[in-house]
């Protein structure tokens, strides 16, 4: 009898074990996946942003055409008055984490950048659905976790 109560007590606890380890996995396979800033924000950046939005950006602002300069200053203004962008975050822009992320998502919410004249004038990919979304979602992740 005290054999098989053992037994029966072992079966117990090894059930419980394995149950406890299967909900960890679950649980583990429903936590969110951080969004990496290097591996995915800055390559959707490069392609769509940083031709206005890097300190010492080459196009458009410093081209030699006096009224292409004038015509894309009027169509997308100037870019990197509103928020420098660079390889980290926060961004070298002097305005702190939450301010810059609250643009970031206003404009991305809005779809206001990239402008739309920004394809007509050669400056980057426009950005995709996808990857308006991605960085959103970034933007979220990154107000959560200042929380």
């Amino acid at each position: 009898m005290r054999f098989q109560l053992k037994k029966s007590l072992a079966s117990i606890l090894i059930s419980g074990a394995f149950s406890a380890a299967l909900t960890a996995c679950a649980l583990a396979d429903t936590a969110p996946t951080l969004i990496d800033f290097h591996k995915t924000i800055v390559p959707i950046l490069k392609d769509s942003c940083y031709a206005c939005h890097v300190p010492g950006a080459a196009a458009p602002y410093k081209g030699g055409d006096p009224i292409l300069a004038k015509k894309i200053k009027k169509e997308i203004g100037d870019g990197t008055d509103a928020l420098t962008m660079g390889d980290k975050f926060p961004f070298t822009d002097e305005d702190p984490e939450a301010k810059q992320l609250k643009h970031l998502e206003k404009e991305l919410t809005k779809q206001m950048m990239p402008p739309d004249a920004q394809a007509t004038l050669g400056l980057g990919l426009p950005l995709s659905d996808k990857n308006r979304k991605i960085l959103l979602d970034w933007v979220a992740q990154q107000k959560k976790l200042a929380q």
